[in-house]
Formats: C-alpha cells, structure tokens, sequence
C-alpha cells in the first residue's frame, strides 16, 4: 500500500508549526490534527489558530474508538505495578525462579520490572518476538535465568492482561496497530495528521504513525541536522522514517533573535566552530546555593518587571521543578505572581501524618506506644483531644509503657471524673476494630469510616467559630480529607480491577501501599495564575519562543540528570538486546535526549538567555555551559556574592547592620522620625480603633443588620469598609446615557420574577407562544415603569440595550421551561423574599456574646413537599466554583442561613448561581441529589463536601460570624484579600498599601482599561 508521508528537517531555532497550522486553517475544522509534545505549546496554538490539536497519545484512542472498541480499560501505573506483582507470585509457587527468587520481594522491584516490562512494550517489538529474543540469547549461567524468568514474566503480564480484558497504554497501541494494518477502509477522523517540534518517537510510536500514513496523510517537522550534537536523539527517529520517505530540509519559521542567540542557535553542537564576541543577550551565572540561585533570578526579574517589562515575555526554567520547591514561595514573598500553584505534599499533611500514626498504634507493642503518643501530641490531638499535653508528656517521662493498651488505662486514669473527649473516644474504638491482617477492602473501609464519623467539617466549623483555628488551617484540612478519602477509594479500585481486593494482606503491606499512592499526591493550596511569570521544567520549551528566558540548576547530575542506568539489564545488555531488534534506552540516549532539551530551551529565547547554576561540593557546573562558552570570544562567569532587596523582609535585614546614629546625621532626624510612622503604621496605626464609644457604634451598626455586600466588603478589605460604610464615601456618578449593570440587573430581576408569580407553586403551561407572550408584556410594563422612575432615559443607546435584554430573556424563558420540565416535582415557591428588616429576623451571636442580624433578599426559592433549593440570579460575574467550600461564599451563606428561617418545614438541599452572562449554573452548594442533572453536588458520590445541613450551617455561620467579630473590634486593617479588590477601590490613594505588606499593584493599561500586573513590594517605593 502506497504510503502518504512527507517528512521535513528543520535546524535548531526553527519549527514547522506555524505552515502546518495554516495548511489545517484550510481544512475543515477536524479533518485534520496537529500533534505537538507539550501542553504549552498545544495550549499557545489553541489560543491563536482554530484548529484541532493534541499530543500523540490520543492517537490510538481515537483510532479504537472509531473501530468498534469505545469502551476498552486502561490501567494506570500501580494496576500494572498489582498485575506485575500477581505473576510473580503465581510463578514463585509455582518454583519457576531461581535468578529471580531472592530479588522479588525486595524494596522496589516490583517498579523495576513494570518499568522494564514498559520499556520492552515499546521497543517495536512484539510480546512474540520478545519472548523469542529472551530465551534464544543463549547466555549461560545466571544470566541465562535472568533471561528466561524475565521473558516468562513478561509474557505472563500480557497473558493476564488480555485474559482480562484490560490494556496498559502499550497495549492500546498494539490494537491500534493491529487495526490499521489489518483493515484495508478503518475508520479515521482525520484526512492529514501533523506532527511538529517532538525531538524524537520511541519504537512504537513510529510503527503506528507509519502505519497511519498508509490511509490518510502525514505530515512530520522534526528538528534535525547532521553533524550537530543535539540532533542525535532525532536521529534514530529519521532514520526510522527515511526508511519509508526520504527527508526534505527545510527552513522552517523562526524569530527573529539578537545576534548572540542566533549564534547559539546556528552553531551549538556543531564542529568546526567559530567564536564571536558575545553581547548582553547571553549571560552565564553561578551563585553559592540554590536558595540564592532562586532568589537572585527573581530579583533580577522583578526589577526588570517595575521599569515596564511584560511578564508574558518571560520564562523560568529547570530540569525538574520537584529539585526546586522553594521558587513559588519566594516569588510569592516578592510579589511576583507565577503561573506555578502552590503546592505541598500530601503525605506530610497534619492530617495524613496522624492517619499513618493512627496506623502504626495498631499494635499492642513498644511501636504502638510511641505512635499513640505521638498522636495525642500531634497538631491534630491538640485540636480535638481536649486533654492535657503536659500531664500526657509527664506520664510518659514517668512510665516505660511495653504495650499501647497500658498506655490507653493510662490515660483513661488520668481523665477519671472527667468526660472522655469524644475524638479520643474514636480513636479508642478503631484501634479495637482495626486488624493486623485483613484484605485491602477492609482495611479501606475501616479507616474510611473512621475519617467519615470524626465529622471533620462540623468540627473544625466549631473549632472557627471558636477562633481556635483559621480559615486557612481548616481549609487545609478538609481538602486533605478529601484527597485522602479519594486515595482510599483509588486504592481499592486499583485492587479490585486486579483481583487482589479480597486477598490477604499485612496492614504493613496496606500501609506501604496506601503511602506509595500518596506520595505521588499533592495539596493544592493555591493555583497559578493564568497571566502570571511562567515556571515550568525545561521541557516545556520545546518549540516554544519567549523573549527572555533564564535556565536555571544547570549542574552536572542536575542537568543533565546523569547515569540512569537500569540494574535489571545494563548498557551492554541492552545494546546486545538492540543488535537483535528489541530497541531499550540506555544512558547514552538519556543524555542525548536531556542536551536536545537544553539547546531547545536554549533557542527558545529572542532576546536574552540567563544561564545559572549553584557550586557547592556535591556539584559542579554542567558541561552544557562549556558547549556555549565555545561559541564565544569572551563569555565569562558572573560569579554573584550579593543581591539588592526585593522584598520588605529583605529591605529590612539589609538595613539592620545600618548604624542609626549615622543614617541620622545622613538623612536628619526629622527624615528618619518620618519614615518610621510607616514602620509603626503595621502596628496600631493600622486601622485599630481604640474608643470605646467608637466600638459602641459598631455594635449598635451590627444591630440594624448586615447585607452580604457590606459585610462581604469588610472581608475584601476591612479598610475599604472603613472608608465606604463608615466614612461614607460611596461613589455618586452622574446618569449614565447607557444602562449601568445594576439597572440592567435589576430590570431583568423583575421581569423574571413578576413572570414566575404568574405559576408560583406550580409548573409552567409548555405553550412557548403563549409563555412569551405573556413575559414580553411584564417586560413592557417594567420598562414604562423604569422611564417613569428615570432609571432609563429613552434614546439610542436604550433601543440597542432592549434588544439585547430581550434576547437575555428569551434565553432565559427557554432555560426556564427546560428545567422545569426535568426537575422531578420541584417547582417555585417563592421570590424576592426579603428576610432581615425586610421581613423575618435571622439573627447569630458572636463567641462575646454579640449579635449579629442578617438582611438581605432572596431572588429565588424552588421546592416540592420536603426539600428546597436557593436560586439567585447573577447578571455579572458569580463566586468562584469552590468559594463556598473554601468559605468565601459569604453571600451565599446569607441565603442558605434566611431560607432555613423561610421555609422551616422543608430540608434546604443548597443553592448556586444562574449566571445570565454564562449561562449556566455556577458554583453555590448542593450536597444532597435534587433530581436536577443540572445542579451537581458538592464534592463526589463516594466522597461529598458535607454530609448534612448541620455540617453546612456550621460553614455557613462560620463565614458571617468571623468577620463580624473582628468588624466589633475594631479592627480595619488593609488586607485586601486579592489585588482586585485595589483594583477600582476609591481608597487606594489612601491606604499606601505597599508600605505594609507585600503586594502586587495594579496599573491601568493605556489600550483597554484592562489591568495588568506590575509586581512590587515594600520598601521598593
């Protein structure tokens, strides 16, 4: 079968990309696909071309799903390490080892030999031939056994895998394969595929794109050029597919670059070379650790930043960014945002940590005394136990305990003539229940249970409410709730697929088990920013173009990442294994494959290149940097000793050798008293208020009543509140000619709610006609009586608003009548119901003693005969998905707390958000199934956010109560919770911000009112 494949050659610096996205613009949207090898790339062509884009590992999908196997099961990475586990096993009882016997129950050999088994499924070869090349070596001894067991190992995974059902990745390839060779028409979705700026494709990939290339075009942009360097681990990839096409060169496109960095990009690598002088486009840094590595890159960043560069212009690169975890802290210190979340890991989570302690005190041994101690003593015993720390630290100092059970006596005396702390209580009784041997499933459901009955949510609510932990803390700690119950259920899943939940297992194996899993997890404690400075690893520079780049770690066995050489087959095996057509990679291959890394992250800058490292004695510099130094005349090292502060921690410790009486004789006394005041102003001068009779006022404020919107204020900013609520200094524009969103908002509130009155209690006629008849005429009769009221003034700019209104609601009634019709016997019962001044009091207390009244309106209340559900209509922007969860859902803790008072004989199951400019329902709450598929609840089946009303009330009061509290103390503070809130605030000429805390301003930009970053930090004005 004639193949229909071109291949193009492109230097380094040059890609393809950009004439393949033009030749699929012409093409109908999917009958063509650009596969490129990271998510930045696909993410950047997305966002400027309309066409399809993947990476290449959706391609065996894609061509399955087409072919009549839609619904095949991967397994992921620990069900394959199960599998490898299970043929071991079954072939050590069986007396099939000897090479083998003694290794496969050591530590991590079990990943040696999945890694193994997946290097060999992607070496071209089949299981067949594989097998065949194994035990046809003919190498005596030991390393003949080695051979045969592995070839029996191999084989018995893939046997088992297909007596399953179940396919590994590697698998679905095969089908795939088997699929486009077999079938003379097989079904695809593409006429042309592309490929472009992958440095290379494994064995396997290369067989499937041939194969594909025999049905519909293909299209590759490799980068390669003879004789350099980086190209060498492109080279088996062309020469793979120069057997089927000779190659073309091309040029490719590429940016225009400053002359140094185009010489690095034309001559890295290669023979032969020529220096030049080098310019200020191409620095090489060394620091003392890394630490200063980071901190100096920053600084150096941020400055560049506050004199009007953009931080789209710029990336941050490593080899690997788990070597470099202090980078999102310290630029956070800085105030630089980045695209990087901050996260932390989830196995050293206080609640992870005390989980695994729990664990450990199963035993009745010296081990389970130490881990019972440890648990009382842990930050999460501390919280809940409510016992005395001091006295558990004295009896343990006091007594040698053998076994955990004296300990609990122990301890149990010590409370006598107390009530036993209920946690303590719960703690008891799992370490009761809890066996020592038991299947993967009981020991999955017995800890479940546990973190399930300690109702952590109402708890830590409690805990809030109390002041004795902050919102963060307990955010923390239900979000790791969360993960760690989702791991539990993975855990088992993963063992039930396998056949191996019901198996008996050591809680040791349970531990290491569960542990493994979770140390490949992490908390999200914060996500990037999408306009934030770019931190990535290296690889994500494939292809890539920015305008300054800085690579950073650049030591040997860094980056490169030095000998990875596998113990199970070594370099000379496998390049025996390769003469015999099973291709493995080997160590010459990973240091080729991480210097084509280097020169592509190295080419993707146009304007400056920063190269850094730290030198200590466990590394010296990488033998990259010496390849670029060849290239120049006169490329030096910065070494770097010192730094200019860049935060006010920084500013501040620089200046505390500074003798005082000398910066007075300097700067005057008069200068220096002035400058102070800014130091005292994060202390009392901060928006504290001190009067009593002041503090009188509030609470008599608190008295009439607080809307979400003002106490929702005091949370953006409690200086802002001071200024807007107390000084009152709300803004009072002139009339606009156009409508304002909120006369917009308000005039379709009333319209829709006057429209549903016409059914309350009922559901709508399905007459479409009639329906919009009958809204049309409401909406008339709003606008007459809004052009009464002056809130609209009737000329042009109001003809083109009523049109756009009425398509709004014409939306709307469509949605409305939808969802009625599938919403189970839910129907509206009320609108517009006020509660507060308005209506019925909703009314909470302080800790002190102060109360705290609700007022507000509910747009929306649906119900049937025991449950009822809060909608609120949103013409603007709605909270964020997960702000009520994270607590910041203050107006819709409003809601949900008035509609308990409003409809006491029904179960209020939630509320959200419609959102008339997205249209769709958004974020809110919902923990129980209302019967309306568009109404998701919070969390998982397996696993919600709250398991009750009571849970969510307690989150709900600890939302409102909490600033309260701190509004009656006086204190207002400018802590702006994030910059939008400086944004357009009318005080932010008056709060001096930047003098207090770390921050990021905010400049307007002079082409479309859009605020972009400008990062700067205290004492940097």
């Amino acid at each position: 079968m004639q193949t229909n494949l071109t291949v193009y050659t492109v230097p380094l610096g040059a890609t393809m990309r950009e004439s393949f996205c033009q030749e699929l613009k012409a093409l109908d949207y999917g009958k063509g696909v650009l596969l490129l090898p990271t998510g930045l790339l696909q993410k950047r062509v997305k966002e400027s071309f309309n066409i399809a884009v993947s990476g290449f590992d959706t391609l065996a999908n894609k061509i399955l799903n087409l072919n009549g196997y839609a619904y095949l099961e991967e397994i992921n990475y620990r069900s394959q390490q199960l599998v490898v586990q299970e043929v071991l096993a079954y072939y050590s009882e069986q007396g099939q080892f000897s090479y083998l016997a003694s290794l496969k129950d050591k530590k991590g050999f079990v990943k040696h030999m999945t890694a193994l088994i997946s290097q060999l499924s992607r070496s071209g070869a089949t299981a067949e031939e594989i097998s065949s090349a194994l035990t046809s070596w003919g190498r005596a001894g030991s390393l003949g056994s080695k051979d045969r067991e592995v070839a029996l190992v191999y084989q018995g995974y893939r046997n088992l895998l297909k007596a399953q059902s179940r396919f590994d990745l590697e698998g679905k390839y095969r089908l795939a394969l088997k699929i486009l060779r077999e079938q003379k028409k097989p079904r695809l979705p593409w006429q042309v595929v592309y490929l472009s700026d992958f440095a290379t494709l494994d064995a396997l990939q290369l067989e499937l794109l041939l194969a594909l290339a025999k049905h519909c075009e293909v299209k590759v942009g490799l980068c390669y050029e003879k004789g350099r360097s980086y190209s060498q681990i492109s080279q088996t990839t062309l020469e793979a597919l120069e057997k089927t096409v000779q190659a073309q060169s091309a040029a490719g496109s590429a940016p225009l670059r400053a002359p140094a960095l185009e010489h690095i990009s034309a001559l890295l690598g290669a023979q032969g070379l020529h220096k030049i002088a080098r310019d200020s486009s191409i620095v090489v840094r060394e620091y003392k650790h890394q630490l200063a590595e980071i901190k100096g890159v920053l600084t150096e960043i941020k400055a560049e930043l506050l004199a009007g560069a953009k931080l789209e212009d710029y990336a941050v690169a490593v080899y690997d960014l788990n070597n470099y975890k202090g980078l999102r802290l310290i630029a956070d210190a800085y105030g630089i945002p980045l695209t990087l979340p901050k996260k932390e890991q989830l196995l050293v989570q206080p609640l992870t940590e005390f989980l695994l302690q729990l664990l450990a005190a199963v035993p009745d041994n010296r081990q389970g005394v130490e881990s019972y101690f440890a648990l009382l003593g842990s930050s999460i015993g501390k919280l809940f136990f409510g016992i005395s720390l001091e006295g558990m630290a004295k009896l343990k100092e006091k007594v040698f305990f053998k076994q955990r059970s004296s300990v609990q006596a122990a301890v149990a005396a010590e409370l006598e003539g107390q009530e036993k702390p209920a946690f303590l209580e719960k703690i008891d009784d799992f370490l009761a229940h809890c066996q020592q041997r038991d299947t993967i499933t009981g020991f999955v459901e017995i800890l479940t249970n546990f973190v399930t009955e300690l109702s952590l949510a109402k708890e830590l609510g409690r805990l809030y409410k109390e002041e004795k932990i902050g919102l963060t803390g307990l955010q923390s700690i239900l979000s790791t709730e969360r993960l760690l119950l989702d791991s539990l259920s993975s855990l088992q899943e993963d063992y039930e697929k396998c056949g191996l939940a019901g198996d008996s297992h050591s809680l040791q194996d349970f531990i290491s088990a569960w542990q493994e899993g979770l140390a490949e997890q992490s908390l999200t404690l914060s996500i990037g920013r999408k306009d934030g400075l770019l931190v990535t690893n290296a690889v994500q520079l494939q292809g890539a173009i920015f305008k300054r780049v800085y690579l950073l770690g650049l030591r040997e066995g860094e980056f490169p990442a030095g000998n990875r050489e596998n113990w199970l087959y070594n370099d000379k095996e496998r390049g025996e294994l390769q003469a015999m057509g099973i291709e493995l990679p080997n160590t010459f291959n990973a240091y080729a494959a991480d210097y084509c890394l280097f020169a592509g992250a190295a080419a993707a800058a146009t304007e400056r290149l920063v190269l850094s490292y730290y030198k200590d004695d466990e590394g010296e510099e990488s033998p990259y940097l010496d390849e670029v130094q060849k290239l120049f005349l006169d490329l030096e090292v910065d070494v770097i000793e010192a730094k200019a502060p860049a935060s006010r921690a920084e500013a501040i410790e620089s200046s505390s050798s500074c003798d005082r009486e000398w910066l007075e004789q300097q700067v005057g006394q008069l200068s220096l008293k002035a400058a102070s005041i800014d130091v005292n102003r994060n202390g009392k001068f901060n928006g504290t208020l001190e009067e009593q009779a002041l503090l009188d006022s509030l609470e008599e404020q608190g008295r009439a009543g607080f809307s979400a919107s003002s106490l929702g204020s005091y949370v953006d900013c409690p200086f802002k509140y001071l200024g807007m609520r107390l000084w009152k200094q709300q803004d009072r524009g002139e009339k606009s000619e156009q409508l304002d969103g909120g006369t917009r908002g308000s005039l379709f509130h009333d319209t829709a709610a006057a429209y549903v009155k016409t059914y309350l209690k009922n559901k709508p006629p399905k007459d479409m006609e009639l329906l919009w008849t009958r809204l049309m005429a409401i909406y008339q009769e709003k606008v007459a009586q809004y052009e009464a009221e002056g809130k609209i003034l009737a000329n042009e700019f109001w003809s083109v608003e009523s049109k756009e209104l009425e398509r709004l609601l014409g939306w709307w009634l469509r949605y409305e009548v939808a969802e009625q019709e599938q919403w189970d016997d839910f129907c509206p019962v009320a609108l517009e119901r006020g509660f507060g001044s308005q209506g019925l009091p909703v009314r909470l207390e302080t800790v002190a003693g102060q109360p705290v009244y609700l007022i507000g309106r509910v747009d929306r209340i649906d119900a049937d005969s025991s449950c009822a559900f809060i909608t609120d209509y949103k013409s603007g922007n709605a909270p964020g998905n997960n702000d009520f969860v994270a607590g910041k859902d203050l107006q819709m803790a409003f809601y949900l707390l008035a509609a308990e008072k409003l409809c006491p004989d029904k179960e209020i199951l939630g509320g959200n958000y419609l959102s008339l400019k997205e249209k769709k329902r958004l974020s809110g709450v919902a923990w129980k199934d209302t019967g309306n598929a568009k109404i998701k609840t919070a969390g998982t089946k397996k696993n919600p956010t709250y398991a009750s009303w009571d849970e969510v009330k307690a989150a709900c009061e600890a939302m409102v109560i909490k600033p309260a509290t701190e509004l009656y103390k006086g204190k207002f503070q400018v802590e702006p919770r994030d910059e939008k809130v400086c944004r357009f605030c009318p005080l932010k000429d008056v709060c001096r911000l930047q003098i207090l805390q770390q921050s990021v301003q905010w400049k307007e930009s002079n082409q479309n009112g859009e605020a972009t970053a400008n990062c700067s930090t205290a004492g940097d004005n």
